[in-house]
């Protein structure tokens, strides 16, 4: 079950009668778990207060979880120092300060009992978040909960900071998460299977870089509509642990793939000159803003796709009955062509969006050769045209809206130029749309089109869930875990919409596990159907009725 706390910022000075309150104050929401920063840079000074929070933590019952900040002796020293604390739950190192896991080895030679963290993930939208609209945060949590899922293995992961509160003048932009969006956040994190999250934070720093920023509660250390949304949360929990203890996310069929090699492509080639709106693929990040688009097109249907790193998927279990989609990453190493091949070969379907494959690992053109994977795809792109902006085109039988980027395809078989093929290769198959339709659809407003799309060449993998949504509800994200008796949703809505969801499945919703009021209107869910209204989240637990 997931552990919810939030990060202890303890400055130089910071009295013990301080670092009580804050202690006392987590309690008050219900959380059993903290995380604490043990800085080199804050020197000898510092170790009186490290001391304090150890200890006034094993008195109230709130486990630690010590993130360590220097060089190697440092780490060593802390752990040797606090190895022993009966509140010690875990180390954490940041993935930079560990690229080689040299770090992480140190540690655990001090001290072999104690789990070292160094995969968890920061959720801080106001700064995280840059060049993605507030409006689309949830999905964007969503997305990256999946990808830290699937960087785990599989495994339980830590988000280690989910903004508490408002960013001022850290990041490139000002933001305050409402009590709703931090509620949505929270049950974002349980539907992927977190370990443990630390909401960031429950006191601001007095000084520095962020000082006064991102605090859970308000300036003198009062609770905020935002802390009550934590202790809402962790209290059902608690009272549902029996149920939420042995949940786990279900898997999906359907998995959007994405290239550490497209993001440094993109920051290689990083232009500050082009105007956002009519070059927004092209620009930084632009690959993942396209994926997001597929995957909120994906979501509004109740497909819940997974996210996963092209290293990270199991190519060479059986395919048949997947699907993996590739959008917006235009640079796919070579390496992954045998694996592919054998993946469409075995029953698995390809879906290609975008200028995905357009360059390989070292961006050379691909298409400017032979192409390894024709027989696969069924051709090779000829040409991309460039037009700024968004416009519609005419793809196969239907109209779409393209942002800036138009394909052609050269088709193997007919000789014939499209701009979409459909290919058969062994049992599975390839659809390639070389054009981009995901921010297309997106920046337009119109996905309705690509919505019906992705329903049709789904409709087969969408039969084999165990649930989803009857039809296409925009501004909703889905969550599912699977339990010994049953099924969990997790059903939020964006700030715009109220939706009565319908969903297809021979299960009925036998209790309503959690509602939060939104502007003085709560959530329903009853038989196959929750209602859900703007900002809300609705938990539900289902299961066969006799």
């Amino acid at each position: 079950m997931t552990r919810i706390g939030a990060l202890l910022n303890i400055d130089p000075g910071q009295t013990q009668g301080q670092i009580e309150k804050s202690f006392q104050t987590m309690k008050a929401c219900g959380m059993t778990v903290c995380r604490i920063i043990l800085d080199s840079a804050y020197g000898i000074s510092a170790q009186q207060q490290y001391d304090a929070a150890f200890r006034i933590a094993a008195k109230v019952g709130i486990d630690i979880v010590a993130s360590l900040r220097g060089d190697e002796d440092f780490c060593r020293t802390m752990a040797a120092r606090f190895k022993a604390e009966p509140g010690l739950l875990a180390w954490e190192l940041a993935p930079s300060d560990d690229a080689d896991g040299t770090m992480e080895t140190a540690v655990k030679a001090v001290d072999p009992g104690h789990e070292v963290i160094t995969g968890g993930i920061s959720l801080l939208p106001g700064i995280d978040f840059e060049g993605i609209p507030a409006k689309r945060y949830e999905i964007a949590v969503t997305a990256e909960c999946e990808k830290a899922r699937s960087a785990s293995g599989g495994k339980p992961f830590w988000i280690t900071g989910l903004q508490g509160g408002s960013n001022l003048y850290v990041g490139s932009r000002c933001f305050s998460p409402s009590a709703a969006e931090i509620t949505q956040w929270l049950w974002t994190a349980v539907g992927a299977g977190a370990k443990g999250v630390f909401m960031q934070s429950v006191n601001s720093k007095k000084d520095g870089l962020g000082a006064g920023e991102m605090s859970l509660l308000n300036m003198q250390g009062g609770m905020t509509e935002r802390s009550e949304a934590v202790k809402s949360v962790v209290e059902t929990l608690e009272k549902y642990a029996g149920l939420f203890e042995n949940a786990v996310p279900v898997e999906s069929p359907v998995t959007m793939i994405y290239t550490k090699e497209s993001a440094l492509a993109e920051t290689l080639m990083h232009r500050d000159d082009l105007p956002d709106d009519d070059y927004e693929v092209r620009q930084k990040g632009g690959s993942m803003k396209d994926a997001l688009a597929i995957y909120q097109v994906l979501m509004e249907r109740g497909i819940r796709p997974g996210f996963r790193e092209i290293s990270e998927y199991p190519w060479d279990e059986d395919s048949k009955g997947r699907c993996v989609v590739f959008a917006g990453q235009l640079s796919v190493p070579v390496m992954y062509y045998p694996k592919l091949r054998e993946f469409v070969k075995r029953g698995g379907k390809v879906i290609i969006e975008g200028l995905s494959f357009c360059y390989d690992e070292n961006m050379n053109s691909v298409f400017s050769s032979e192409f390894p994977l024709k027989d696969v795809f069924g051709g090779y792109v000829e040409e991309y045209n460039c037009r700024p902006g968004k416009f519609r085109l005419r793809i196969g039988k239907k109209r779409f809206w393209v942002h800036l980027f138009e394909g052609v395809i050269h088709n193997e078989a007919s000789g014939e130029s499209l701009r979409v093929l459909r290919n058969r290769y062994g049992r599975g198959s390839v659809l390639w749309i070389p054009s981009v339709i995901g921010m297309g659809a997106l920046k337009s407003g119109h996905k309705s089109r690509i919505s019906r799309l992705f329903k049709r060449e789904l409709e087969a993998v969408v039969d084999e869930m165990p649930m989803s949504f009857r039809r296409r509800y925009t501004g909703i994200a889905l969550q599912l875990l699977k339990t010994p008796d049953g099924y969990i949703t997790i059903v939020t809505s964006s700030k715009r919409h109220r939706r009565r969801v319908v969903f297809r499945t021979d299960m009925r919703v036998v209790e309503r596990v959690f509602f939060n009021e939104v502007n003085y209107k709560t959530g329903k869910a009853r038989n196959r159907k929750v209602k859900v209204h703007p900002g809300q989240t609705v938990v539900a637990f289902w299961k066969k009725v006799k």
